[in-house]
């Protein structure tokens, strides 16, 4: 993982999606796959554009992994405005 942002706020996220894989690992016995992985992080990100944030700023992730099926890259982008 790899990021380009406010990074108090790229911690945060990484630390939930890391704490929803390893439940996910846990109740399914079987380690995601990092499309899995990228695909509940993007999902995350998404959810956060709803928070309120006083600074409009732009997030970029870049996931990277390897599992079974061979190497994986996946770019995610998100950017939160200021709203009322």
């Amino acid at each position: 993982m790899t990021t380009a942002g406010v990074a108090s706020d790229l911690q945060k996220i990484i630390k939930f999606t890391r704490a929803e894989l390893k439940l996910k690992e846990l109740k399914s016995k079987q380690q995601a796959s990092i499309k899995e992985a990228a695909n509940l992080f993007s999902t995350i990100v998404y959810q956060n554009i709803r928070q309120f944030s006083p600074i409009p700023g732009i997030t970029h992730f870049l996931l990277a992994g390897f599992d079974e099926e061979g190497a994986h890259l996946y770019d995610i982008f998100q950017m939160v405005m200021f709203s009322r």
